[in-house]
């Protein structure tokens, strides 16, 4: 987020037109890919019944908790009630998922 800032910090002091307006650009732009790449709470926002997302999850093994990434999905048993269900992955049921995001697009070549 430093360079989000520089560029605020520039933008609110430069005097050239065009120049404001690009760095307008390039700041919403940031804006807006970090906004769609953080990790979401599961106490803040759950992603839809079965769509597929990143998981971060941390796993107590012995003494140490070891964090991991995976590709998962969110099940809830009852899809009346909102809570954080059940989260699986191709390996099977994770435990202490804390934080999501969405898949992130392929890229051009696989489309």
């Amino acid at each position: 987020m430093e360079i989000l800032e520089r560029l605020r910090c520039f933008y609110e002091n430069a005097d050239c037109d065009e120049c404001m307006l690009d760095v307008r650009d390039a700041i919403e732009e940031l804006e807006r890919l970090y906004a769609e790449r953080r990790w979401i709470p599961v106490e803040e926002e759950l992603p839809e019944h079965g769509e597929e997302v990143l998981g971060w999850q941390t796993s107590n093994v012995g003494d140490h908790w070891w964090p991991g990434v995976f590709v998962c999905h969110r099940w809830d048993r009852d899809t009346e009630h909102v809570n954080a269900g059940e989260w699986f992955s191709e390996e099977g049921k994770l435990w202490n998922v804390t934080h999501w995001q969405p898949l992130p697009s392929p890229p051009d070549e696989a489309t």
